[in-house]
């Protein structure tokens, strides 16, 4: 195949698509690389000159703070990391979007099926070309981080007499999230804290459910899975399904609430491939559980990749995109205030999921459609709706941001700054099945081109950003390391001996750095 950007996709139609980097941006990160080490090496070498000789060469202040500004610039010298953090409800199709994304079948461990117990899943490309192809990380929450839950679930499970709930409350019950965990965790010493006493209300001995310090001393000494905590547990494998199913022990990954689950106390996990070429620019694709997660440790965590995220994709089932006030609700108010606060909301990115779920009756009528349209016309017109819809619900939200601002903000400018929405409607199914990456599922069901999909494009997009950060952040740290060099020698060559330097130490210092530099 041709040039797609950056990529060349490489593969006819309906044979496995790889995606691999075109030789221009192949040398062009060698070459950023290549500042970068350089850069470092040259920092290294002038704080070593600055710090350990030529004491005299500036007076104390004035060389503290010289150090200091090299020691910062030296600190911004790396290779960029770039983030995407997707958010969105359980059955959005976030899996299935991230399995396209990076070529794979079904990769991503199952995760929460209670929606309120999804783990957070940090997906990055492994450079190295040793051991298995596929590895992983599962961290679990600290003792204090776990004790601080473990509290909060037994707040939870407090009856209006102080004793603990024991029995299994309903699914749709407000204290159900909690009780599951607690069970996992725990299990029977959980659920059978009771004892006899008598009861002077009755005048017999009955069973009372323990109180919850009660429980808490109990459990105190249930250790058999609560010993994981601070710990950091490393799996791999040489294929994508058995990958899965090593990671999916520690995950919420069934219907059934089990004893003896580590689930509860897993912070995050870390996935790495080295054939996920998508994220060979050096981007990591986060799959996180929605904001106010009733794991606090969790939430916080979310909270701090929402904040340092270099992009935030939405990711809703496109029957729910396309309802009037879906996209207001997606990025409710409290959200976009978070994310204008962070200076993430120019950020963001809507993905509209299972873009193959059509109904072509339904679609020619809502649209206007003729009667003869296709199938995957009536794919395509509904995706153009959706997006219209969404960046018009979009404009709407920000407008009404800068209303309630009470003149703080205005909106003119909030829209200038972040009117625009990019929003992509996405068959993975589809993808997967035209990439050759699924198979046994037959035909793609609604669209016969790749690109119509839109995962190809989201995959362009994704690495057209992650190439542009790249690009600006070695231009600015590079920059920076050249300002301070041009400074420190405009200092050495000022021969104004009214400012209290040794002139001597002066010149000693510029030739030591030369000579440094020179000896390589």
């Amino acid at each position: 195949g041709g040039p797609m950007g950056g990529w060349a996709v490489v593969a006819p139609r309906k044979q496995k698509v790889t995606l691999e980097l075109t030789r221009d941006v192949v040398e062009k990160m060698r070459a950023e690389e290549f500042c970068v080490v350089e850069g470092q090496w040259a920092a290294a070498k002038l704080l070593k000159v600055l710090t350990n000789e030529y004491a005299r060469w500036a007076i104390p202040s004035v060389k503290d703070a010289m150090i200091g500004e090299l020691q910062e610039s030296a600190k911004k010298i790396v290779m960029p990391s770039c983030s995407v953090v997707t958010v969105g409800d359980t059955g959005a199709g976030k899996s299935t979007l991230l399995n396209a994304l990076l070529g794979e079948t079904n990769v991503l461990p199952t995760n929460g099926m209670r929606a309120c117990t999804a783990a957070i899943i940090e997906m990055s490309y492994n450079a190295s070309d040793e051991g298995d192809p596929y590895k992983g990380w599962v961290e679990f929450v600290s003792e204090e981080e776990w004790h601080a839950e473990f509290l909060s679930i037994l707040d939870d499970l407090t009856q209006q007499d102080g004793r603990a709930v024991l029995m299994e409350p309903q699914p749709n019950a407000h204290n159900y999230p909690s009780w599951c965990k607690l069970f996992a965790v725990f299990g029977k010493e959980y659920t059978n804290s009771t004892y006899t006493a008598f009861d002077p209300i009755t005048n017999q001995r009955k069973r009372f459910n323990m109180t919850i310090e009660e429980l808490k001393r109990k459990l105190r000494f249930a250790t058999r899975v609560t010993r994981n905590c601070g710990k950091t547990i490393e799996v791999s494998s040489t294929n994508a399904l058995d990958f899965k199913r090593k990671l999916e022990r520690y995950m919420d990954s069934t219907n059934e609430v089990m004893e003896g689950q580590l689930w509860p106390l897993v912070k995050k996990v870390r996935m790495s491939s080295r054939y996920w070429n998508l994220l060979k620019t050096g981007c990591t694709l986060v799959d996180a559980p929605g904001v106010n997660d009733e794991n606090h440790a969790r939430d916080k965590v979310v909270k701090e990749y929402l904040k340092h995220a270099d992009s935030v994709w939405i990711v809703a089932n496109i029957k729910r995109a396309v309802n009037d006030k879906t996209a207001k609700k997606m990025l409710g108010e409290q959200f976009r205030r978070q994310l204008l606060m962070d200076g993430q909301l120019g950020q963001v990115v809507f993905v509209a999921t299972h873009s193959d779920v059509v109904l072509p009756s339904e679609i020619k009528r809502n649209l206007d459609l003729p009667i003869d349209a296709s199938i995957s016309e009536c794919g395509r017109r509904r995706n153009e709706f959706t997006r219209k819809r969404l960046q018009q619900d979009y404009r709407s939200g920000i407008e009404e941001m800068a209303k309630h601002g009470g003149g703080v903000v205005q909106s003119d400018d909030l829209l200038e700054r972040y009117g625009s929405l990019p929003v992509f409607c996405v068959s993975s199914t589809d993808y997967q099945i035209l990439a050759g990456v699924r198979d046994g599922d037959g035909e793609s069901r609604v669209y016969d081109d790749i690109d119509d999909t839109e995962i190809p494009g989201l995959q362009h997009f994704l690495h057209e950003r992650v190439l542009k950060k790249r690009f600006h952040n070695t231009k600015s740290c590079m920059t920076g390391l050249v300002n301070f060099c041009d400074s420190l020698r405009a200092f050495l060559e000022d021969s104004d001996e009214s400012k209290n330097a040794d002139l001597a130490a002066k010149k000693k210092l510029r030739d030591g750095a030369r000579a440094a530099f020179t000896a390589g």
